[in-house]
């Protein structure tokens, strides 16, 4: 997880078909909540480029991180929650 002022990155290393899938993030504090998810799709070197669609409706505001999430492992097809504190 990379943090850099308004931009929050969840990195995944040495990515395979298996990581494919979707990702969300459940974020709250005393002042409410956040949510966010996205589709993981790994694509191969001759695969065609999938384009995501356009959404000018939504206007996003991300949550402030006050601390950075922890390093985890789990086993393959397993759940993992990442929790962390945000303004």
């Amino acid at each position: 997880m990379a943090d850099r002022k308004t931009l929050h990155t969840l990195e995944v290393l040495s990515v395979t078909r298996e990581d494919a899938g979707q990702y969300s993030a459940y974020i709250s504090n005393a002042a409410g909540a956040a949510y966010s998810s996205a589709r993981l799709l790994v694509r191969g070197p001759k695969d065609p480029e999938e384009k995501p669609a356009p959404d000018a409706h939504q206007q996003l505001v991300p949550p402030r991180f006050l601390e950075r999430f922890a390093s985890k492992k789990v086993n393959k097809g397993s759940s993992i929650t990442f929790s962390v504190k945000v303004e």
